[in-house]
């Protein structure tokens, strides 16, 4: 109609699939930009002991793109073609690098930091990397990050697909003295079946069964089932998409270890996190250097 009556065009399918792989394209270009130029930001979300509340806060790292105007981009708009186009092990490598770097200052300032973990994601194709040990293991000397501060996370659908690298990568990691945890747990057909192959420290339940587990019987036995499983494998759980207290309510008397959502806090900038969890400004500022020079929080 804008080009006026009288007129005909064609639609064709390859349209909509060109217009596709050219903003993918232009992701691939900004991605590849943001990890040299440090454009991308670190948030976390915190992940909270339900039951014994000497066990140590996760801190998830969560990662963030700014845009040329100051705003966040949430992951859903770049990580997908990250995917279709192999730069998940460098975007991986850079939040592994940069993580460390934003912890360092904490053992730098004072001989004892109050216990903590970070949580970092590491993606399929990075588990398929036959580099990856190596440049954890060097990010650990470089940053003299404590192991036992650091677990890696990989999804349920992840592992199983690269299950022989999982299992030698756990039983590696956990030498060096970190933590593995198994995300999205239960989205598969034959869940349990591969859990006894894979020497995990925490399992975090798929957020589809536990966002409805007060109103949905079938869900709520599903969770009562990974808790079970877990408890009789001495594995600590996780739930996510946690959004009310009765869904708190239910995972406490279920006996989960660690709850995790918007009812309990929202993802901020990971050097506010850290800062709040030492409790002084200046070790936030001091992490906002470290992370990116010309970063501000």
């Amino acid at each position: 109609k804008d080009n006026g009556r009288n007129q005909i065009h064609l639609f064709h399918p390859e349209d909509d699939v060109l217009l596709k792989r050219h903003v993918e394209m232009e992701w691939v270009l900004r991605i590849n930009e943001a990890i040299e130029h440090n454009d991308f930001v670190l948030y976390c979300q915190g992940i909270f002991p339900l039951q014994q509340k000497e066990l140590p806060p996760f801190y998830e790292i969560l990662i963030r793109k700014r845009d040329e105007h100051g705003g966040i981009i949430p992951p859903a708009e770049f990580l997908p073609s990250a995917e279709r186009y192999h730069l998940m092990t460098k975007i991986d490598r850079w939040v592994i690098q940069h993580a460390f770097m934003a912890l360092q200052p904490l053992f730098k300032m004072q001989s004892s930091v109050n216990p903590f973990i970070v949580s970092i994601n590491l993606s399929g194709m990075s588990l398929g990397d036959a580099q990856l040990l190596p440049y954890i293991q060097s990010c650990f000397e470089t940053y003299d990050i404590s192991p036992g501060h650091v677990c890696f996370e990989v999804t349920e659908t992840s592992a199983i697909i690269n299950i022989d690298n999982t299992i030698k990568l756990i039983k590696e990691l956990q030498k060096m003295g970190t933590r593995f945890m198994l995300d999205d747990f239960g989205s598969g057909m034959s869940s349990f079946s591969y859990l006894k192959h894979l020497p995990v420290d925490f399992l975090k339940m798929d957020g589809a069964y536990v966002k409805d587990i007060t109103s949905n019987q079938v869900d709520l036995a599903m969770a009562k089932a990974i808790q079970s499983v877990a408890q009789s494998m001495e594995i600590q759980t996780i739930a996510e998409y946690v959004e009310d207290e009765a869904t708190l309510d239910c995972l406490k008397d279920m006996g989960v270890a660690y709850a995790q959502g918007f009812y309990l806090n929202r993802p901020m900038p990971l050097s506010e996190a850290l800062a709040r969890h030492i409790g002084t400004i200046s070790t936030q500022q001091q992490i906002a250097a470290a992370i990116a020079p010309d970063m501000t929080i």
